[in-house]
């Protein structure tokens, strides 16, 4: 990736012997450092969506393990799940720092960065759990202590039930006088993939 320029008018035309040159180049200049700052934003979009792929092919384990009373391969699953952010973290960074050089610890570009990453995420569902991956990414690189908001997402900018969706479809089962009817046929619209000891106990 090209070297990021926070100063739009740096990156071509200054030195032109007509204003129009220098326009133009200041135009080309800011083009091409907005691309750059979307490269980056979509970098980090990606790498959640990657985070997020990952941690939903083990979080599907769940109920094969369950099923088979696998108990030691739940726990194992358990660890992963919770040790998958940090590593998609360190990952992140380690693939910005490789691919900005110099540039990836620049607050201007994180700036124009943290705009182009909030119009990326808007139709995501996990639009919320992506803003604080984000944050994570510019914590771990800044070394941030406290809350700098020009490249962060803080709580005011966060809103936990705004991409919520209403759930796909809402089942009823009438209560008669026979209550154990009713609980057999709630346990059996959701097989659990593995036999009841006594269904009828």
């Amino acid at each position: 990736m090209r070297v990021y320029h926070p100063d739009a008018a740096a990156a071509g035309g200054a030195s032109s012997a007509t204003g129009a040159v220098r326009v133009q180049g200041q135009v080309a200049g800011a083009f091409e450092s907005a691309l750059y700052a979307m490269r980056c934003a979509q970098m980090v979009v990606e790498a959640f969506l990657s985070y997020d792929a990952s941690f939903r092919i083990v979080t599907r384990r769940a109920q094969a393990c369950f099923a088979a009373r696998d108990w030691r391969r739940s726990h194992e699953d358990a660890v992963e799940r919770i040790e998958l952010y940090e590593q998609s973290i360190r990952s992140t960074v380690a693939q910005l720092e490789l691919a900005l050089g110099d540039d990836v610890r620049h607050p201007g570009l994180w700036r124009d960065v943290k705009r182009h990453f909030s119009n990326l995420i808007g139709g995501l569902p996990d639009s919320e759990f992506c803003k604080t991956f984000f944050s994570s990414v510019t914590r771990r690189l800044f070394g941030t202590v406290g809350v700098t908001p020009d490249i962060e997402f803080v709580a005011t900018e966060m809103d936990p039930l705004g991409a919520a969706r209403p759930a796909a479809g809402i089942h009823s089962h009438p209560v008669d006088d026979e209550l154990k009817l009713t609980v057999r046929a709630v346990l059996a619209e959701l097989p659990l993939g593995a036999p009841w000891a006594d269904l009828d106990a």
